[in-house]
């Protein structure tokens, strides 16, 4: 009794700075001590508690057990490596999976680390486990986080090895939608090299190409759409890419698209009808010029019967409503409530100048 009262105080004093992380104690999140230890990269911190009676496949209140802990970690951190293999030495359970079903090697792929997947991997980590989002380790590594982000050598094994490259989550999502996602733009161009289908679509409705558009990524946007992607494709809200507020604030993206084709007088009906035009007004006036030059209907009326004036009124931009008054918007045009653009910019207060250019121009 009095070893054991001494090994404890032991591990209090001199390997962890907390009394609550003693033997038989768990701190925040139910983690334990060697949760701490593993999290933090603390290799003989590791060995010592391993040693002195905890339990690898302790779970803590996440599930996550201290296996989990030392996969995700960044790359750059080379004890990591040294821990998990101690850990598997010692009994740890390499396909255990935490409350939201992630195994180890999800969490090493959601980090980019591809040292601790090759070891994971070679002690027979289960690669297409799925997650209780149907996510598979290629998701993550998709789209991970970390030094790896964009590492396109990590998908590489993980496909090498025999990853599902096709493998959709709850949401119909591959890796390939990831990558877009998250603008990986190096393991997008690999996985248009193996031949996926670059309109291929989640249960939304949403292809690479819509998430690329969506994050505002050129470059991206560009290798699809010389690869297939179809730029007036709509998901399940009846949108186009054109319309994103991302792609309106990008004058070469905006430019790009409607050079590949891209109809600048899409209605959204998700918007009540509105244009891009209608769109732009609030966002970018160099757009704005660009879209009228584009062949932007000047006039066209939104479900409450706005036209794209009516919103640069209320947006406030002096600039966009020139644009639209020099190529032939209506002035005294009138909504379904009978409201003109001067009402617009009256009531919102939009300033003198604004105001006084309007009532000009009536």
């Amino acid at each position: 009794m009095r070893n054991t009262h001494m090994k404890t105080l032991f591990l209090c004093l001199f390997v962890l700075p907390l009394s609550f992380l003693c033997i038989g104690a768990k701190g925040s999140e139910s983690m334990t001590a060697l949760h701490y230890a593993a999290q933090n990269e603390a290799l003989q911190r590791v060995k010592l508690l391993v040693e002195n009676g905890f339990d690898v496949n302790e779970k803590d209140g996440h599930g996550q057990t201290s296996l989990h802990m030392a996969a995700q970690r960044l790359s750059f951190y080379p004890e990591n490596v040294e821990i998990v293999n101690y850990l598997m030495e010692k009994g740890a359970l390499i396909n255990e999976k935490d409350n939201n079903d992630k195994t180890a090697i999800m969490n090493a792929a959601y980090l980019g680390n591809l040292d601790v997947i090759k070891i994971l991997i070679g002690k027979g980590a289960t690669i297409n486990e799925k997650n209780n989002k149907g996510n598979t380790a290629l998701h993550y590594a998709s789209g991970s986080y970390g030094p790896g982000v964009g590492n396109a050598q990590l998908v590489k094994f993980l496909i090498e090895n025999g990853a599902h490259i096709d493998e959709k989550n709850n949401e119909g999502e591959t890796a390939f939608h990831y990558a877009a996602d998250n603008e990986n733009i190096d393991i997008v161009k690999y996985f248009v090299e193996k031949g996926f289908q670059v309109n291929d679509k989640n249960i939304h409705g949403w292809s690479a190409f819509h998430f690329a558009a969506y994050r505002g990524n050129l470059a991206v946007v560009k290798l699809l759409v010389e690869n297939g992607a179809k730029v007036n494709e709509k998901n399940n809200d009846g949108d186009t890419a054109i319309g994103y507020k991302s792609v309106l604030e990008n004058i070469a993206l905006v430019k790009f698209l409607v050079e590949h084709g891209a109809n600048v007088n899409e209605k959204y009906d998700l918007f009540d009808g509105q244009t891009p035009l209608h769109f732009a007004v609030y966002l970018n006036d160099d757009t704005v010029k660009f879209l009228i030059e584009s062949g932007a209907h000047i006039n066209e009326r939104d479900n409450f019967g706005r036209t794209p004036l009516h919103s640069a009124a209320e947006s406030g931009s002096l600039r966009a409503i020139k644009l639209l008054v020099d190529n032939g918007a209506k002035v005294g045009e009138k909504d379904n409530q009978g409201l003109t653009a001067l009402d617009f910019a009256e009531i919102r207060m939009r300033g003198l100048d604004l105001i006084h250019y309007l009532r000009e121009n009536l």
